[in-house]
């Protein structure tokens, strides 16, 4: 089987190399990501339960929402 090559064997040889470049992504981005999960729960909190005293949004209109016309 000389000169064929698997994906096994292709993850084997690259496996030290690999693992150490993802190893570099995961320190630079995991504190950007952990921020973002963080803002977006905290979004979906207080779209939930809005802080009281806050005015309330109006109402966005949605794609099947019919316009207004001004007679």
């Amino acid at each position: 089987m000389s000169g064929i090559v698997g994906p096994c064997n292709a993850l084997d040889v690259l496996g030290g190399e690999v693992g150490r470049q993802m190893e570099r992504f995961r320190r630079f981005w995991s504190r950007y990501l952990d921020a973002l999960g963080a803002e977006l729960a905290r979004t979906r909190r207080e779209r939930r339960h809005p802080p009281a005293g806050t005015p309330s949004e109006e109402r966005r209109p949605g794609p099947n929402d019919e316009e207004e016309e001004d007679e």
